[in-house]
Protein backbone atom coordinates (compact mmCIF):
# COMPACT_ATOMS: atom_id res chain seq x y z
CA UNK A 1 0.00 0.00 0.00
CA UNK A 2 0.73 3.47 -0.97
CA UNK A 3 0.27 6.24 1.92
CA UNK A 4 0.48 9.93 2.20
CA UNK A 5 -0.20 12.37 4.96
CA UNK A 6 -1.53 16.14 4.70
CA UNK A 7 0.60 17.64 1.19
CA UNK A 8 1.62 14.17 0.55
CA UNK A 9 -1.99 12.41 -0.03
CA UNK A 10 -2.01 13.70 -3.70
CA UNK A 11 1.64 12.25 -4.42
CA UNK A 12 0.26 8.94 -2.96
CA UNK A 13 -2.14 9.09 -5.31
CA UNK A 14 -0.32 9.81 -8.27
CA UNK A 15 2.65 7.63 -7.28
CA UNK A 16 -0.27 4.60 -7.12
CA UNK A 17 -0.84 5.35 -11.05
CA UNK A 18 3.14 5.27 -11.57
CA UNK A 19 4.69 2.48 -13.78
CA UNK A 20 6.95 1.90 -11.23
CA UNK A 21 4.16 1.00 -8.73
CA UNK A 22 3.35 -1.87 -10.40
CA UNK A 23 1.34 -4.49 -9.52
CA UNK A 24 2.56 -5.02 -6.18
CA UNK A 25 0.29 -2.12 -5.23
CA UNK A 26 -2.56 -3.35 -3.60
CA UNK A 27 -4.36 0.17 -2.20
CA UNK A 28 -3.68 3.81 -1.94
CA UNK A 29 -4.57 6.09 1.41
CA UNK A 30 -4.45 9.53 1.75
CA UNK A 31 -5.18 11.28 4.96
CA UNK A 32 -5.57 14.66 5.31
CA UNK A 33 -5.34 15.42 1.89
CA UNK A 34 -6.80 17.87 -0.48
CA UNK A 35 -8.76 18.31 -3.80
CA UNK A 36 -7.35 21.42 -4.41
CA UNK A 37 -4.20 23.40 -3.69
CA UNK A 38 -5.95 27.17 -4.12
CA UNK A 39 -9.28 26.30 -1.72
CA UNK A 40 -7.04 24.85 0.73
CA UNK A 41 -4.62 28.30 0.77
CA UNK A 42 -7.92 30.54 1.09
CA UNK A 43 -8.78 28.59 3.72
CA UNK A 44 -4.98 28.79 5.73
CA UNK A 45 -5.45 32.72 5.24
CA UNK A 46 -9.30 33.14 5.88
CA UNK A 47 -10.29 30.31 7.58
CA UNK A 48 -13.65 30.26 5.05
CA UNK A 49 -14.43 26.35 3.61
CA UNK A 50 -17.02 24.37 2.25
CA UNK A 51 -20.82 26.13 2.02
CA UNK A 52 -19.95 29.13 4.24
CA UNK A 53 -17.93 27.44 6.93
CA UNK A 54 -15.54 29.24 9.02
CA UNK A 55 -13.00 28.57 11.74
CA UNK A 56 -9.58 29.75 12.91
CA UNK A 57 -6.84 28.34 10.65
CA UNK A 58 -3.45 27.07 11.95
CA UNK A 59 -0.92 29.62 10.42
CA UNK A 60 1.57 27.32 10.45
CA UNK A 61 0.24 26.16 6.83
CA UNK A 62 0.56 29.37 5.37
CA UNK A 63 3.79 29.79 6.92
CA UNK A 64 5.36 26.82 5.30
CA UNK A 65 3.72 27.59 2.10
CA UNK A 66 5.57 31.37 2.30
CA UNK A 67 8.65 29.65 2.91
CA UNK A 68 8.56 28.25 0.06
CA UNK A 69 6.64 30.14 -2.55
CA UNK A 70 7.09 34.02 -1.95
CA UNK A 71 10.51 33.76 -3.51
CA UNK A 72 8.89 32.77 -6.64
CA UNK A 73 6.44 35.66 -6.62
CA UNK A 74 7.05 38.89 -8.50
CA UNK A 75 5.80 42.58 -8.16
CA UNK A 76 6.27 42.70 -4.32
CA UNK A 77 10.44 42.90 -4.62
CA UNK A 78 12.78 41.16 -2.80
CA UNK A 79 10.72 38.82 -0.96
CA UNK A 80 13.32 36.37 0.24
CA UNK A 81 14.09 37.99 4.03
CA UNK A 82 10.25 37.46 4.64
CA UNK A 83 10.51 33.77 3.34
CA UNK A 84 13.41 32.88 6.05
CA UNK A 85 11.44 34.61 8.73
CA UNK A 86 8.43 32.47 8.13
CA UNK A 87 10.97 29.37 7.63
CA UNK A 88 12.46 30.39 10.88
CA UNK A 89 9.07 30.89 12.42
CA UNK A 90 7.76 27.71 11.22
CA UNK A 91 10.44 25.83 12.76
CA UNK A 92 10.93 27.19 16.00
CA UNK A 93 7.29 25.90 16.59
CA UNK A 94 7.52 22.75 15.13
CA UNK A 95 10.80 22.27 17.23
CA UNK A 96 9.25 23.85 20.80
CA UNK A 97 5.74 21.98 19.74
CA UNK A 98 3.99 25.43 20.18
CA UNK A 99 0.85 25.47 18.78
CA UNK A 100 0.97 28.52 16.21
CA UNK A 101 -1.74 30.18 17.19
CA UNK A 102 -1.06 31.17 20.46
CA UNK A 103 0.58 34.47 21.51
CA UNK A 104 3.22 32.65 22.85
CA UNK A 105 4.84 33.30 19.26
CA UNK A 106 4.53 36.91 19.30
CA UNK A 107 7.62 37.69 20.32
CA UNK A 108 9.67 35.92 18.11
CA UNK A 109 7.39 37.33 15.24
CA UNK A 110 7.97 40.67 16.53
CA UNK A 111 11.69 40.17 16.21
CA UNK A 112 11.83 38.58 12.94
CA UNK A 113 9.62 41.47 11.71
CA UNK A 114 12.68 43.96 13.01
CA UNK A 115 14.76 42.37 10.38
CA UNK A 116 12.89 43.39 7.60
CA UNK A 117 11.96 46.48 5.68
CA UNK A 118 9.49 48.86 3.60
CA UNK A 119 6.53 45.79 1.94
CA UNK A 120 8.42 43.33 3.22
CA UNK A 121 6.65 43.98 6.76
CA UNK A 122 3.50 44.23 5.11
CA UNK A 123 3.97 41.04 3.24
CA UNK A 124 5.09 39.13 6.89
CA UNK A 125 2.28 41.12 8.44
CA UNK A 126 0.12 39.12 6.18
CA UNK A 127 1.07 35.56 6.74
CA UNK A 128 2.05 35.99 10.43
CA UNK A 129 -0.14 38.69 12.20
CA UNK A 130 -0.03 38.63 15.94
CA UNK A 131 -1.67 36.18 17.77
CA UNK A 132 -5.94 36.21 17.28
CA UNK A 133 -5.79 38.86 14.50
CA UNK A 134 -7.00 37.75 11.00
CA UNK A 135 -5.03 38.48 8.08
CA UNK A 136 -6.48 40.89 6.02
CA UNK A 137 -8.98 39.14 3.70
CA UNK A 138 -8.47 41.39 0.28
CA UNK A 139 -4.83 41.01 0.29
CA UNK A 140 -4.98 37.56 1.46
CA UNK A 141 -7.36 36.65 -1.19
CA UNK A 142 -4.98 38.57 -3.53
CA UNK A 143 -1.68 36.75 -2.20
CA UNK A 144 -3.76 33.33 -2.76
CA UNK A 145 -4.16 33.87 -6.32
CA UNK A 146 -0.35 34.71 -6.95
CA UNK A 147 0.65 31.97 -4.84
CA UNK A 148 -1.81 29.43 -6.80
CA UNK A 149 -0.14 30.82 -9.84
CA UNK A 150 3.25 30.59 -8.75
CA UNK A 151 2.86 26.67 -7.41
CA UNK A 152 1.03 26.04 -10.51
CA UNK A 153 4.02 27.36 -12.93
CA UNK A 154 7.00 25.67 -10.69
CA UNK A 155 5.19 22.89 -8.71
CA UNK A 156 2.71 21.59 -10.65
CA UNK A 157 2.61 18.22 -8.48
CA UNK A 158 1.39 19.88 -5.84
CA UNK A 159 -2.32 19.96 -7.48
CA UNK A 160 -2.23 16.98 -9.66
CA UNK A 161 -5.67 15.48 -9.29
CA UNK A 162 -7.68 16.78 -11.96
CA UNK A 163 -4.71 14.80 -13.71
CA UNK A 164 -5.57 11.73 -12.03
CA UNK A 165 -6.73 8.61 -14.50
CA UNK A 166 -9.11 5.78 -13.29
CA UNK A 167 -7.72 3.55 -10.15
CA UNK A 168 -7.97 -0.38 -10.78
CA UNK A 169 -7.25 -0.46 -7.00
CA UNK A 170 -8.86 0.29 -3.88
CA UNK A 171 -8.49 3.81 -2.48
CA UNK A 172 -8.90 5.13 1.07
CA UNK A 173 -9.48 8.56 2.38
CA UNK A 174 -9.17 9.63 5.73
CA UNK A 175 -9.53 13.06 7.85
CA UNK A 176 -9.63 14.71 10.78
CA UNK A 177 -13.31 16.60 11.67
CA UNK A 178 -11.37 19.10 13.49
CA UNK A 179 -8.65 19.71 10.82
CA UNK A 180 -7.60 23.51 11.23
CA UNK A 181 -4.64 22.93 8.40
CA UNK A 182 -6.50 21.10 5.86
CA UNK A 183 -10.07 21.35 6.50
CA UNK A 184 -12.53 18.66 5.95
CA UNK A 185 -14.05 19.71 3.36
CA UNK A 186 -11.49 18.76 1.38
CA UNK A 187 -12.14 14.95 1.80
CA UNK A 188 -15.37 15.61 0.80
CA UNK A 189 -14.19 17.70 -2.59
CA UNK A 190 -11.14 14.88 -3.21
CA UNK A 191 -14.24 12.33 -2.50
CA UNK A 192 -16.40 14.32 -5.45
CA UNK A 193 -13.01 14.12 -7.72
CA UNK A 194 -12.45 10.38 -7.17
CA UNK A 195 -15.51 8.44 -7.39
CA UNK A 196 -15.68 8.60 -11.14
CA UNK A 197 -11.87 7.39 -10.89
CA UNK A 198 -11.97 4.62 -8.33
CA UNK A 199 -14.33 1.78 -8.39
CA UNK A 200 -13.33 0.86 -5.16
CA UNK A 201 -12.94 4.33 -3.33
CA UNK A 202 -14.07 4.26 1.00
CA UNK A 203 -13.67 7.67 3.14
CA UNK A 204 -13.77 8.62 6.75
CA UNK A 205 -13.64 10.88 9.15
CA UNK A 206 -12.92 11.23 12.41
CA UNK A 207 -12.58 13.36 15.15
CA UNK A 208 -9.09 12.61 16.27
CA UNK A 209 -5.37 13.06 14.96
CA UNK A 210 -6.04 15.89 12.77
CA UNK A 211 -2.86 17.98 11.94
CA UNK A 212 -3.72 20.00 14.75
CA UNK A 213 -6.53 20.25 17.33
CA UNK A 214 -8.42 17.11 16.73
CA UNK A 215 -10.09 15.35 19.47
CA UNK A 216 -8.78 18.14 22.29
CA UNK A 217 -11.93 19.16 22.82
CA UNK A 218 -13.71 15.50 23.31
CA UNK A 219 -14.70 14.57 26.68
CA UNK A 220 -14.10 10.89 28.20
CA UNK A 221 -17.21 9.42 26.81
CA UNK A 222 -17.12 11.33 23.31
CA UNK A 223 -13.27 10.41 23.20
CA UNK A 224 -14.01 6.58 23.45
CA UNK A 225 -16.57 6.56 21.03
CA UNK A 226 -14.47 8.49 18.29
CA UNK A 227 -11.70 6.35 19.34
CA UNK A 228 -13.88 3.06 18.15
CA UNK A 229 -14.95 5.03 15.26
CA UNK A 230 -11.76 5.69 14.44
CA UNK A 231 -10.89 1.96 14.96
CA UNK A 232 -13.30 1.01 12.50
CA UNK A 233 -12.30 3.28 9.56
CA UNK A 234 -8.82 2.08 10.06
CA UNK A 235 -10.13 -1.28 9.78
CA UNK A 236 -11.63 -0.19 6.87
CA UNK A 237 -9.02 1.18 5.28
CA UNK A 238 -6.22 -1.75 6.35
CA UNK A 239 -8.32 -4.17 5.05
CA UNK A 240 -6.84 -3.49 1.12
CA UNK A 241 -3.50 -4.75 2.71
Amino acid sequence: MIAGFSFGGPQALVAAQSEEAGADVRGVLAWGSYAELEPTLHFQFTGEHGEGERTVPDPYGRWVVGHNCLPLLTGYGDLDGVAAALHELAAFAGDQGIDSRLPALDPLKRRLRERLTGAQTEVFDLFAPPAGIRPEREAAVRMVAEIGRAAGANFPLLDPIPELGPFTIPVRLLHGRDDVLIPYTQLEALEARLEPLAADLRTGLTGLFAHSAGGNHLGTLDRARESLHFLRVLCRAFDMV
